[in-house]
């Protein structure tokens, strides 16, 4: 079971498979920042940033309230802030995201809940890669606009549209 993978013929003990996935359980509370190289799943609550190079899983009872940033996630819970997430971001039917996302792919299923902004695609994962050099691995903040509101840039057949927050983009998918 945990000795054998008989289809590729290697070995690996149980702490090989438990080394890169980092757990937060329900009932534990995390004020502060968190970073890792490997897998991250939260089922309590985080106050603060979330870094990871890989996956984070934010379990029906995870709570982030602060920034997220990595490759790629999903997620049934609850976050409110901004995320960034280089590849695909899976918002389940019990999901729920308040705040900004930049994704490279993004879904939603039937049920799930996002209120803010959105950018998509190749040139939201290059933004964020561009920002991350010049700001120290920190990707850069929405735009404001002259008039204070929150702005994207989202590709549409190969022309950029400005979307704003609003009460026409707080819609529960479903």
């Amino acid at each position: 079971m945990f000795g054998n993978d008989k289809k590729s013929g290697s070995s690996r003990k149980p702490e090989a498979l438990s080394a890169n996935l980092n757990t937060i359980a329900k009932g534990t509370v995390i004020r502060g920042e968190i970073e890792s190289a490997g897998i991250i799943r939260i089922d309590g609550t985080v106050h603060g940033t979330v870094r990871t190079a890989a996956k984070i899983a934010v379990g029906r009872s995870g709570v982030i309230e602060g920034d997220l940033y990595c490759s790629e996630a999903d997620i049934e819970g609850q976050i409110e802030g901004t995320l960034q997430v280089e590849d695909k971001l899976t918002i389940r039917s019990k999901g729920s995201v308040h705040g900004d996302i930049q994704t490279g792919k993004l879904v939603v299923e039937p049920g799930a809940e996002f209120n803010g902004n959105c950018r998509m695609g190749a040139g939201a994962k290059h933004r964020q890669q561009d920002a991350g050099r010049q700001q120290g691995q920190t990707p850069a903040r929405p735009q404001h606009s002259a008039s204070g509101e929150r702005t994207a840039q989202a590709p549409l057949h190969g022309s950029k549209q400005s979307v704003q927050e609003g009460p026409s983009l707080q819609k529960k998918a479903g």
